[in-house]
């Protein structure tokens, strides 16, 4: 599942909010997925246009994840 092409946003944020809200339905298939040996987490890729900032989640975000047991991993540069 991809977010690229469908969200027109640089705030990672909005790419976790739909893959997030679309996982959710499907959360028990996720869990017997998992059992069965899947790996299941979210990879962003973020770049820095100046070196500074970081990538932020909301509580409700990690909220989220954390009732999907998703690992969410940055690739920064």
């Amino acid at each position: 599942m991809t977010s690229e092409n469908i969200i027109n946003s640089k705030d990672s944020r909005r790419h976790i909010d739909y893959l997030v809200d679309n996982l959710l339905p499907i959360r028990e298939r996720l869990k017997i997925l998992a059992s069965q040996g899947a790996e299941i987490d979210i990879s962003c890729f973020w770049l820095s246009k100046s070196g500074q900032g970081e990538p932020t989640l909301s509580p409700p975000q990690l909220s989220k994840l954390g009732e999907l047991g998703i690992e969410l991993r940055f690739d920064i540069y």
